[in-house]
């Protein structure tokens, strides 16, 4: 992240998030919170930009936004907002879609 790396941070949190469901329920619960404190707002922008550009890269990105739940919600509606067409963003509502607890962020009168 330091390098601003940004496919290689998605490659790496990416398998991270695969080795978790191996791993004993002890030990993916630490894993799983260290890895949502690295998935700040900052680094799910710098990959939400990236999966603009990358669009292959899409499909991680969707998996980890998904897995950093309601920050990520709250930054892809932000962003669907911003759009002026969603063509390009349809990723974004897909990460969306997988997300039941952002159900209520897209319900709020405020953020409509």
């Amino acid at each position: 992240m330091r390098r601003r790396a940004w496919l290689e941070v998605l490659h790496n949190a990416q398998a991270v998030l695969r080795l978790l469901a191996g791993m004993p329920e002890d030990v993916r619960r630490g894993y799983g919170i260290a890895l949502r404190r690295i998935l700040s707002r900052p680094v799910l922008q710098a990959l939400i930009e990236q999966a603009y550009r990358v669009t292959e890269e899409q499909a991680r990105t969707v998996e980890l936004l998904r897995l950093a739940g309601l920050d990520a919600a709250e930054l892809i509606l932000e962003n669907l907002r911003a759009a002026e067409a969603v063509g390009p963003r349809a990723f974004l509502l897909d990460a969306l879609g997988g997300m039941p607890d952002a159900y209520s962020l897209c319900r709020c009168p405020a953020l409509q």
